[in-house]
């Protein structure tokens, strides 16, 4: 308590005083361990400890999120190839599912190209690998989409603990919203698998099946859907 009386007799006995001189005095009565120069520099700007110059992530938090980009466009792509197969085998309904699936991937990549835009990142789109699918039952392609869903899931846990470990807590919030995304698409994907293994051998049941796929309606996001 001493110490801030003597300070702001020093500041009211002085109409001179100087911003950076108080900084001094704080600085040498605190131990900031601070340095002055030309300009006044705050203890708690560490150039040692401050992003790259002009930007606010991490380059691997980028990069990653560069991929995850490319990862979900692809996904949109497999997911147009299990549509044109049930197109093609006569099942409209679960055709409509997953094109319906495939606009919600292309979603998701749009929100990561969204993010990176407003950190003031560079996107960097690179080129979509051919889905390389071939299926001889109505099962198989919702066996894969369960597959494929746990398989970007393990993605989004990958950024989230890069951005965690870059202490990157703006991110970690962002990456919420596709962390509960990914828990409702593997259960839809798993709910697909089992009601097509439990009635899809019953002709009247797959109808039953492929109607109710049918009555699926895209909606958009809510990361987009403010827009």
């Amino acid at each position: 308590m001493a110490s801030s009386i003597s300070l702001l007799e020093i500041v009211d006995n002085s109409p001179r005083f100087g911003a950076k001189c108080l900084l001094e005095i704080v600085d040498n009565s605190l131990g900031f361990g601070a340095k002055y120069n030309d300009g006044v520099k705050l203890p708690w700007n560490n150039s040692e400890d401050s992003e790259q110059e002009g930007s606010i992530m991490k380059e691997n938090i980028v990069k990653l999120i560069n991929e995850q980009i490319n990862a979900e466009l692809y996904s949109a792509y497999l997911y147009l190839a299990f549509a044109d197969y049930y197109e093609e085998e006569g099942l409209s309904g679960y055709a409509n599912y997953f094109e319906i699936q495939a606009a919600e991937e292309r979603d998701h990549a749009l929100i990561f190209r969204k993010y990176l835009h407003e950190n003031g990142e560079k996107v960097k789109l690179s080129k979509i690998a051919k889905p390389d699918v071939s299926f001889s039952s109505f099962l198989e392609p919702l066996e894969k989409a369960l597959e494929h869903e746990k398989y970007v899931t393990s993605l989004i846990n990958g950024i989230y603990a890069a951005a965690y470990d870059e202490h990157d807590f703006r991110t970690m919030n962002f990456l919420n919203w596709f962390v509960d995304e990914q828990l409702e698409e593997e259960d839809n994907a798993d709910t697909m698998v089992t009601r097509m293994k439990l009635f899809g051998g019953d002709a009247k049941a797959l109808y039953d099946l492929d109607n109710e796929c049918a009555a699926r309606t895209y909606t958009t996001p809510s990361p987009l859907a403010a827009e």
